[in-house]
């Protein structure tokens, strides 16, 4: 068996909503924005899912356990991604 990790985008807003969002990043920190999200229910099913870390070089990264708030100011946008591990069948004819 091989691990590997899969990224779940559950939520990424920009735009006005986002600013508001920021602002209260600002404000009261990334744990509580998180709570404060997922309170309000803005993530339930996964949206997209990549075998690569979907955030860019210039995101501001908050990890807490297997989720990951990821938001950037300059160009406006704040996400939440989980991480998953995933086990993989190797078999010997596809190695």
């Amino acid at each position: 068996m091989r691990e590997h990790k899969m990224y779940e985008t559950l939520m990424f807003i920009q735009g006005e909503e986002a600013h508001e969002w920021l602002e209260y990043l600002d404000a009261m920190g990334a744990e509580r924005t998180l709570q404060q999200l997922r309170q309000e229910g803005y993530w339930d099913i996964p949206e997209y899912s990549f075998d690569e870390a979907p955030w860019g070089e210039c995101d501001k990264l908050h990890f807490a356990g297997d989720y990951v708030l990821n938001y950037n100011t300059a160009i406006g946008y704040i996400g939440v991604v989980r991480v998953r591990k995933v086990l993989d069948k190797i078999y010997k004819n596809q190695l």
